[in-house]
């Protein structure tokens, strides 16, 4: 028992050690949290383990830019560039595609450029880069915000054009040009639905001549582009164009003047698209085949003619026989008493007998 200033009493006990006396005021002073011992070593390990990845996450590298060389939607088989830029020198860079790694760099400068040749459908997708240092353990930065490499499945059709366009004369110089929307492609040419022609241009048009141009040249013409890659990837056809060629003689210098008094136009056939045009009929089959009978014709008479003029100099004809006016001659063989004997011997022609 103890008694203070003002003549309170209290118990003394345990309390006692941790309050004191200061004037005449009681301050009382709790007692010091106990600290707590880990008994458990695995416990700390299972601690500091999990708190590894913030550790982690907090980089103290900045994270990269990133860009795409061309942009937007890409044609099979061009040649892309991806372009990481970092904040510090002498470091590497990799490369992801959704989400692993594929290349790595260790370029000179702050920025690594890596190269698709040829690209193809399975390239595309989104790309990310990061930075890292060469020291061991290496300290990587964060990586870049994504890209979006789309690579088009399929192109928009061509537009084509004829020059000079209508009804083309015989022997005109025509040009069929295709326009397409992108560069390095391979445009082709077809008529009737058949290719005819491909080309390679530097630009977005290709031009296809046709010099002196026929009859047989006539048709419905289209185009088509495609890539370079294999296997390429082609364009739908373009809309047709009709390549009208005229027949031969026919124009305006071939027909009558119908602003003369007195000139009627001549009546429209049936099938015909102006007055007076013959149908559009193509004879030249049926002439090849007249014009080889007449050389056979007349070859069979040259070979007849050649044999019977052989056959006439080999064999030449039997001489005619002597006339009666003429007489016969006499027979220069024989004794002279056979030539002296006979109706036929001259009188007084034989010598007397001795």
């Amino acid at each position: 028992m103890a008694a203070n200033s003002h003549g309170l009493a209290h118990d003394s006990g345990p309390d006692d050690v941790t309050r004191g006396w200061v004037g005449c005021d009681l301050i009382v002073v709790p007692p010091a949290s106990p600290v707590p011992r880990i008994k458990h070593p695995l416990l700390i390990t299972g601690v500091i383990w999990t708190r590894l990845p913030f550790a982690a996450a907090q980089s103290p590298y900045s994270k990269p830019s990133i860009s795409l060389s061309p942009s937007g939607e890409i044609a099979p088989g061009t040649d892309v560039s991806i372009s990481c830029h970092g904040p510090r020198q002498g470091m590497r860079f990799k490369m992801y595609r959704a989400g692993v790694a594929r290349w790595h760099m260790e370029p000179a400068g702050l920025r690594a450029e890596f190269h698709i040749p040829n690209v193809r459908r399975e390239d595309g997708g989104t790309y990310t880069c990061s930075y890292e240092s060469l020291g061991e353990p290496p300290v990587s930065s964060p990586r870049s915000d994504p890209v979006e490499l789309v690579v088009a499945v399929h192109f928009s059709k061509p537009s084509i054009s004829l020059s000079p366009s209508g009804e083309i004369a015989p022997g005109t110089d025509v040009s069929i040009s295709c326009h397409g929307p992108r560069l390095g492609m391979r445009f082709k040419m077809y008529r009737a639905g058949v290719a005819r022609w491909h080309t390679e241009p530097a630009g977005l048009r290709a031009e296809f001549h046709i010099p002196n141009v026929r009859r047989e040249d006539g048709g419905t013409y289209t185009c088509s582009y495609e890539s370079l890659g294999e296997p390429p990837v082609s364009s739908p056809h373009s809309d047709p164009v009709e390549l009208v060629v005229a027949d031969a003689g026919s124009g305006p210098t071939g027909g009558s003047d119908l602003t003369q008094p007195g000139v009627a136009p001549a009546p429209t056939r049936p099938g015909s698209t102006r007055p007076g045009a013959p149908p559009r009929q193509d004879y030249t089959p049926f002439a090849i085949v007249r014009l080889s009978l007449a050389v056979g014709v007349l070859l069979a008479l040259v070979l007849i003619l050649a044999e019977a003029a052989y056959s006439w100099k080999r064999d030449p004809p039997p001489a005619d026989p002597p006339t009666a006016q003429q007489g016969a001659e006499p027979a220069a063989q024989g004794t002279d008493g056979d030539a002296c004997v006979g109706p036929a011997a001259p009188p007084n022609s034989c010598p007397p007998d001795p």
